[in-house]
């Protein structure tokens, strides 16, 4: 299960780098994009970034996909998405593992530019 999160959150960063290399996206942690979980009952999507966009919010493996995208248009194809399964739960939050070996949360990035902004 683990393998099937990040190949669709790669997949999706895929189609999000097309649309990033076409100036079609702003960057992300200069969007008004905010992070959201997935309301209740509602079953877990990993979105495009024009569904993001059009929204408003993500979630984590929302946003690891459209920061991914953003990478590998610039160039950075090593950046990877790292998934971390929650401890007896079917959960799990979805980063960012830079090409250089470094994690960068874009969950919590946002979070930290809403909270800035209030």
């Amino acid at each position: 299960m683990l393998l099937a999160a990040t190949a669709l959150v790669h997949l999706v960063a895929g189609v999000n780098a097309r649309r990033a290399a076409r100036g079609a996206l702003p960057r992300l942690y200069e969007s008004a994009i905010q992070y959201r979980p997935e309301p209740p009952g509602h079953p877990e999507m990993i979105d495009h970034a024009g569904i993001v966009l059009a929204r408003g919010w993500g979630d984590c493996d929302d946003l690891t996909a459209y920061r991914l995208g953003e990478l590998w248009s610039c160039g950075e194809r090593g950046a990877r998405a790292r998934i971390l399964w929650r401890a007896n739960t079917t959960r799990y939050h979805a980063e960012v593992r830079r090409a250089d070996g470094t994690t960068e949360d874009p969950s919590r990035i946002q979070v930290r530019r809403e909270k800035a902004k209030k």
